[in-house]
């Protein structure tokens, strides 16, 4: 979603969540479905050509499949299923940029969540059937509550991975977008607090040139109740943050008589991450990216670094 910098930060991720439900079943008894792989693959692709479809009608890039974000999706539609709750939280108090860095990623993710309780069918046809239903009904959202809608359509985003999980009658669909602008070199995810952390990377092609990085902190995640996660409700990153710039020449100085602390070499950068806080909790890095000749903005990174 293309709108101003701080609402896109703290608000353009956070789509509410989507819930459907069909017939309910009172005395059914208690079932464990599984869905093979083949299905499973069957889904992803079917979802996959639904999203570029509706993309390319709307005059914006087709996406690649992500499988570190379809990964972490399953994990996270198995954890909304089985508890049955439907949430941007996990039962670990994780939000979708925690769950995808914990795994290993560093680029900028956005999530859609939707549920459908009491399926009336269990067949790999009707839950084929009920997931395309659940993104078309995202997908069809009108202003202004189509946060959902905005998020298919981002153009920023570049890849996309999808988690399904059932559990009894209930039937999970998450959708995690990308956006791959940078490579990130192996860095330290957990540090002790008052440290500094080193993150260095470059840009990738042509389109974007550096702009800033801002360190958002936020205390560790607790365990979530049921009945909090039950209530649906958007997500952001945290309020508070430290905005780093790049280095200036010597003899320049920024308005406010700074000289920057990020190393920008080309497309190369390192960025010096203060753990400035006594406490411990969850840093995380986001590299904005200026397209070159414009003013345009682009976040690029969710590196998050756990102080313990």
């Amino acid at each position: 979603m293309l709108i101003t910098r701080r609402s896109f930060i703290r608000n353009a991720v956070a789509p509410l969540a989507l819930s459907l439900r069909g017939r309910f079943y009172p005395s059914a008894a208690p079932s464990r479905p599984q869905i093979s792989d083949d299905d499973l693959a069957a889904f992803r692709a079917e979802l996959l050509k639904l999203v570029n479809t509706e993309r390319l009608v709307a005059g914006v890039a087709a996406l690649a499949s992500d499988d570190l974000a379809s990964e972490v999706a399953d994990r996270h539609a198995l954890d909304m299923a089985t508890a049955g709750f439907l949430s941007h939280w996990g039962s670990d108090g994780r939000k979708p940029y925690h769950r995808y860095a914990a795994a290993g990623g560093f680029h900028v993710v956005t999530e859609n969540v939707s549920s459908y309780d009491n399926l009336e069918s269990l067949s790999a046809q009707y839950i084929g059937q009920s997931l395309a239903h659940m993104h078309m009904k995202m997908h069809a959202e009108v202003p202004p509550n189509d946060g959902h809608r905005q998020t298919i359509l981002a153009p920023e985003n570049t890849h996309v991975g999808f988690g399904i999980a059932l559990a009894e009658r209930r039937l999970r669909l998450v959708e995690l977008y990308v956006g791959k602008y940078v490579h990130v070199e192996p860095y330290l995810r957990k540090a002790k607090p008052k440290t500094k952390v080193h993150i260095k990377g470059k840009m990738l092609g042509s389109k974007y040139e550096f702009g800033y990085a801002e360190v958002f902190y936020e205390p560790l995640p607790k365990q979530a109740e049921i009945d909090w996660l039950r209530v649906g409700r958007p997500y952001g990153l945290p309020d508070e943050y430290v905005a780093l710039r790049p280095k200036l020449h010597e003899g320049a100085y920024y308005a406010d008589g700074a000289i920057g602390r990020i190393d920008v070499d080309g497309k190369s950068f390192r960025i010096p991450v203060d753990l400035y806080k006594s406490e411990a909790g969850i840093y995380t890095v986001a590299i904005l990216l200026k397209k070159a000749g414009t003013r345009s903005k682009v976040r690029a990174t969710n590196i998050c670094i756990q102080a313990e």
